[in-house]
């Protein structure tokens, strides 16, 4: 019996109780200084792997977001990398045999390098920091092993910079790099 094969059927028939996707999504910034810096739009790439169980899928996710800019006053090129990694847990909502809605929560853990050519401020940052990720998403089942997932999330992350030159440099304190997304995943079962 499959309610629905990407999730549901792994815990039925027990078999295909692991996922692995690919996901692609728009990421817009909630920071105005971040907007305004790099973009009101940039691309986020995720790897997500999940173990289905139940109603419940457990998950770990592993992105990538790259922007260049320009700083703001003396316009001098700036550029970011970010490497957020969140582990979480989602509730499954059978919709139809085809159709499963998904709604989680969960905890991030993110790393960011900052490369500013700019001569008031620390050319180089780069740190860690704790954050959060809530989000809700659609997936429809393509074949038994491929489906296509429609989600949108929020990510919490906030960077803390306490190194600086009060002499020589612009005191930096935080960097706010939290925002929405919505984005298109595809991945399969197995």
């Amino acid at each position: 019996m499959i309610f629905n094969a990407c999730y549901v059927k792994a815990y039925v028939n027990n078999e295909q109780d692991y996922s692995v996707e690919g996901k692609i999504s728009a990421f817009i910034p909630s920071s105005k200084t971040s907007r305004a810096l790099f973009s009101t739009v940039l691309p986020l790439y995720e790897i997500q792997i999940a173990k289905i169980f139940w109603h419940w899928q457990t998950w770990l996710n592993i992105g990538y977001l790259h922007a260049k800019g320009r700083a703001l006053g003396c316009n001098s090129k700036t550029k970011i990398r970010v490497v957020p990694v969140t582990f979480g847990l989602s509730y499954l909502y059978i919709i139809d045999d085809a159709w499963t809605m998904h709604t989680g929560i969960g905890v991030c853990w993110s790393f960011l390098k900052n490369k500013d050519y700019s001569p008031f401020v620390l050319n180089n940052n780069s740190g860690q920091t704790a954050g959060g990720l809530f989000r809700l998403g659609f997936t429809r089942q393509l074949t038994n092993h491929t489906f296509v997932d429609l989600f949108t999330q929020y990510l919490y992350q906030k960077f803390s910079f306490n190194r600086s030159d009060p002499s020589k440099y612009t005191v930096r304190n935080n960097f706010d790099i939290s925002g929405f997304c919505l984005g298109i995943g595809f991945g399969g079962n197995f």
